[in-house]
């Protein structure tokens, strides 16, 4: 439980950092130059997410099926993605994605 809501609870509709490299919002610390994000999307949830200068993200789809800017991607799928500097996810069916944002 996190304030009262189950670690899916809070997951839904948006993309909350899990891993990260210092350890803000509570998150696991690791001694890498990466953040990773955790997200349940219902379906039909659209975000945005921008990717900083010189940074790349791998996104992978743990369950459902999500549109990665303009690409189609099902449970199992995942996509690597450089030199773009925003993400728009939109889920097509209720979806699970961890989103890997690297150097």
């Amino acid at each position: 439980m996190i304030n009262g809501l189950s670690l899916w609870q809070k997951l839904r509709g948006e993309l909350h950092p899990v891993v990260t490299k210092d350890g803000r919002e509570n998150t696991i610390r690791v001694h890498q130059d990466l953040d990773l994000y955790a997200g349940v999307l219902p379906t039909g949830t659209e975000i945005t997410y921008q990717i900083p200068s010189d940074r790349h993200t791998w996104i992978q789809v743990a369950r459902g099926t999500i549109n990665l800017n303009g690409t189609e991607l099902d449970t199992g799928d995942a996509a690597a993605i450089s030199e773009e500097t925003e993400l728009k996810i939109a889920a097509t069916s209720e979806a699970e994605i961890l989103l890997f944002d690297l150097a």
